[in-house]
């Protein structure tokens, strides 16, 4: 006798003879669990499993399916941004320096016409100018955004297929509709996230992936706006002291002298200028993307039993086999399994094939900022001074010729920037399947 009068030897009394003392029939050969080390003995790995997430069959083709994207582009549409109206009141630094050769024309009877020449240098500050302006921006044709790779957020593990007729053992991960069954405990790390094959390194149950993931959208409008703030200026140049110096009747020379005090006025011809704009690469909204999901409780067996409760769902590579059954009461149809959420009345799916994206963007928000200078004209003046000179002991009067200068030099001035606005860029949806492996789910038949 085995002790507890049922005649199967183990001493339970549950007659199923695995000393559990729970009466089951136990898992068929095939049968598919979860674990979070390697497969037990009597269980062997799906290593096509690995890496990718687990989806129920389709209904189309073999029901071990291998199938989804890594990853996907969209594509946006035409668009342009506007730059905002601004005034850069603004005054230049005028500077002129630098001389032709001038004739000296002398009063004295005995004297000639000599070529001479004055360095000698002017500033001064411009009057305010710098009205209100925008500047257009070219419009971008659009384009194809970066790739982008869609992995919803998961919890990994080791999926195993028993290679024979035989009880469920202790910490294998099964599936519930409901609450788990007694001696079942849930476990949580699974809670809004999907079952993924683990990728083969130490930690078969690492969670990773986000539900959410974003683009890249690379285009350009120009490099820089168009020119605009067109304006101008004038200014007085202020005087030059006035200083005598020697200087020597001989044509073949130029003698330095000094010129008699005077001003000259410029006139900052119109100028127009341009701003820098980031071109290069906004990113579009995060969307949600998360596939078409069914969510269950993931339960962790206490012990090692035969017992296969109510509410449990086993999977399969193959069809159901014999006394069990594709769950009546809800439609798995190319469903992901995915952990039921924790909050109450946690929805049971979710989820959509197509996604999109908000394009809204405005490169920073701000134009890089854009100082300018002018080309300048100066007025022509002419300086008479007494001139001492010791030709002979003698002296005389010279008229200077008029006169301008070779340099003008125009300080850049008027820095300032424009707020870009912000613009959509209409993007694609996409029909987005993360990479997975097909299983058939399926539960005990009552009957």
């Amino acid at each position: 006798g085995d002790g507890d009068g049922d005649g199967d030897g183990d001493g339970d009394g549950d007659g199923d003879g695995d000393g559990d003392g729970t009466a089951g029939p136990g898992l068929p050969s095939g049968a598919i669990l979860l674990f979070d080390e390697a497969c037990p003995p009597g269980w062997g790995e799906i290593t096509e499993a690995r890496d990718r997430y687990l989806r129920i069959d389709d209904g189309n083709g073999p029901s071990n399916e291998l199938g989804g994207q890594g990853s996907h582009t969209h594509g946006f549409g035409a668009h342009t941004h506007g730059i905002s109206n601004e005034s850069f009141p603004h005054t230049h630094e005028v500077t002129a320096s630098g001389m032709d050769a001038l004739t000296l024309g002398l009063s004295t009877s005995n004297a000639t016409n000599s070529l001479c020449r004055s360095n000698h240098t002017h500033s001064g500050t411009s009057d305010e100018a710098g009205p209100a302006h925008d500047h257009a921006l070219t419009a971008s044709p659009g384009g194809t955004t970066e790739s982008s790779t869609v992995r919803p957020a998961f919890r990994e593990v080791v999926v195993c297929a028993a290679n024979a007729d035989g009880p469920v053992p202790d910490g294998a991960r099964a599936l519930f509709e409901g609450d788990c069954a007694t001696n079942w405990t849930a476990d949580t790390s699974f809670d809004d996230r999907m079952l993924r094959g683990h990728d083969g390194d130490s930690n078969p149950a690492e969670l990773g992936g986000s539900d959410t993931h974003d683009h890249v959208m690379p285009h350009a409008h120009g490099g820089s706006t168009a020119p605009g703030g067109a304006h101008n200026h004038s200014a007085t140049l202020g005087a030059q002291t006035s200083q005598t110096a020697p200087f020597v009747f001989d044509p073949s020379t130029f003698e330095d002298f000094s010129t008699p005090a005077h001003t000259h006025d410029a006139s900052l011809a119109n100028a127009t200028h341009t701003h820098g704009i980031v071109d290069g690469a906004p990113v579009s909204s995060a969307s949600p993307s998360i596939p078409p999901w069914r969510a269950v409780e993931v339960c962790s067996a206490d012990t090692t039993t035969n017992a296969l409760p109510d509410g449990m769902f086993v999977l399969f590579e193959v069809a159901c086999p014999s006394g069990w059954r594709v769950p009546p009461t809800v439609d798995w149809t190319s469903r992901f399994i995915r952990g039921r959420g924790a909050e109450t009345n946690a929805p049971s799916t979710g989820g959509s094939l197509m996604h999109g994206h908000d394009g809204d963007h405005d490169h920073g928000g701000l134009t890089a900022s854009a100082e300018h200078g002018h080309n300048a004209t100066l007025t022509v003046a002419t300086a008479s001074a007494n001139l001492g000179y010791s030709a002979s002991s003698q002296s005389g009067v010279g008229a200077l010729d008029g006169h301008t200068h070779t340099n003008t030099d125009v300080s850049q001035a008027g820095a300032h920037e424009h707020d870009i606005s912000s613009a959509s860029a209409d993007i694609d949806t996409a029909t987005v399947v993360p990479e997975y492996r097909e299983f058939v789910i399926c539960e005990v038949d009552p009957g």
